[in-house]
């Protein structure tokens, strides 16, 4: 939005009214910003509101639009889809996972849909576009971009003092995620506990941000209980500290003080902003192959290892502390170019300026296994330890089910599956399953 006010469009950004501080105020050039929206804070959950205050949202949303051209949705959570009828509205997907993205594909009534990598894409693509008429005409791929002002190696001594780490004595692996059960801190635990117990690294911590006041309810309650009683038992309290949340602009330095940063949850993400952004500062990224970790960056850019095998995972990172690996000014340059920002800011310019009003979408709705092909879901991945199903976040073996099995087994062949293949029962059970999708053109 700051670059469409630099190039001489009048951006106004309407979001949620926080509970104390200014509403109105300029972020840049010809960009105001008016937090007034009603909605739940902090996230999750923005839904939680009062139906007074909901017609409240529509009404200042709606008070804005009659003099915008343009109605931009910076993700698929604004679950209004009779707002703007008149002017192009364009919408990102920035996630594939959260119940309000979800459906916001779904209901959404965008002109055009940006989609944040391929991943979320295809997800798009075999979801909502496969009972929305005319929706794949719609979206585009725009990867989001790094700030090289922002993320670059940086000089980490500010925010080792501000955290109070203690940068000779210890080393330290980064947990850079929301506390979250998917995000992967119960597996960053069990990774830490091989590497100090049994690699001997007594001197390794783990960061990782606090619970936020406004989390704590009774799910984030026994979340970080269960993860404090977990510490206690593979005693890793004095190698596990939880720190405040930082501003963006110290991120690079917290990133440069890491040795490797964890991204091995099985939170299907979109994108996945941490894991890129320790790489442009020189940091190594350990990620799981799940949602777009798979195929973001090519293997030689990034660590990549299967979800739920911590040994692999200790090992691997046991080898980049010995070698001292960093990722290297080439690398990270590779990194800038493939998540260029300057190309996203582009995308993004052209697809909102150059919006038009199309016609409302209609679901049109047939029989999946009517389809003539079928291939793995995009949300799948064959490995040696059976199909991982991202939306289960479990691998699905020849023991699960006959279906599985005759799947695993004609993938080993051919990509392309027909009910004449599996036989028509087992291609229905795997498309209830969510394992195969009809192929689309």
């Amino acid at each position: 939005m700051l670059h469409l006010g630099s190039i001489g469009h009048d951006v106004v950004l309407l979001c949620a009214k926080t509970v104390v501080g200014v509403r109105r105020f300029k972020l840049g050039k010809n960009v105001e910003v008016k937090a007034i929206l009603p909605f739940h804070l902090p996230f999750p959950q923005p839904y939680a509101v009062t139906p007074y205050e909901l017609t409240n949202i529509i009404r200042l949303i709606q008070g804005e639009l009659q003099q915008a051209d343009r109605f931009y949705i910076h993700d698929s959570e604004l679950l209004i889809p009779g707002l703007a009828t008149d002017i192009p509205v364009v919408c990102s997907v920035r996630d594939n996972i959260y119940p309000e993205s979800v459906l916001g594909t779904f209901i959404s009534q965008a002109d055009e849909i940006a989609c944040v990598s391929q991943y979320s894409f295809d997800v798009v693509k075999y979801t909502a576009g496969a009972v929305l008429s005319q929706l794949n005409e719609r979206l585009h791929l725009i990867p989001n971009g790094l700030d090289p002002q922002i993320f670059h190696p940086t000089d980490p001594s500010a925010v080792a003092k501000e955290l109070d780490l203690d940068l000779i004595r210890n080393r330290y692996l980064l947990f850079p995620h929301r506390p979250e059960a998917g995000k992967g801190f119960r597996e960053s635990l069990e990774v830490l506990h091989i590497l100090v117990q049994q690699y001997g690294y007594s001197d390794l911590v783990l960061l990782a941000p606090d619970w936020l006041e406004g989390m704590r309810g009774s799910l984030e309650r026994e979340y970080k209980k269960e993860m404090l009683d977990l510490m206690e038992e593979k005693q890793l309290e004095d190698n596990v500290r939880f720190h405040k949340w930082l501003r963006q602009d110290q991120m690079a330095g917290y990133y440069s003080l890491g040795k490797i940063t964890l991204s091995i949850g099985k939170n299907p993400e979109a994108f996945g902003n941490v894991a890129y952004e320790s790489l442009a500062c020189g940091t190594p990224s350990v990620v799981a192959r799940v949602g777009t970790h798979r195929t973001q960056l090519p293997d030689h850019l990034i660590f990549k290892t299967d979800y739920g095998n911590p040994m692999a995972v200790a090992a691997l990172c046991a080898d980049i502390l010995e070698k001292r690996t960093r990722v290297s000014a080439a690398d990270q340059q590779e990194v800038l170019s493939k998540l260029s920002l300057v190309r996203q800011l582009k995308g993004y310019t052209d697809l909102i300026v150059g919006a038009k009003k199309r016609e409302p979408l209609k679901f049109e709705v047939g029989p999946a296994s009517q389809k003539a092909f079928f291939k793995l879901a995009p949300w799948c991945e064959l490995t040696n330890r059976g199909i991982f199903h991202d939306y289960i976040g479990k691998y699905l073996d020849a023991n699960e089910s006959g279906a599985i099995k005759k799947l695993i087994g004609h993938l080993k062949t051919n990509a392309l599956i027909s009910s004449e293949d599996l036989g028509f029962s087992t291609v229905n059970e795997l498309i209830a399953k969510g394992v195969i999708v009809p192929v689309q053109a």
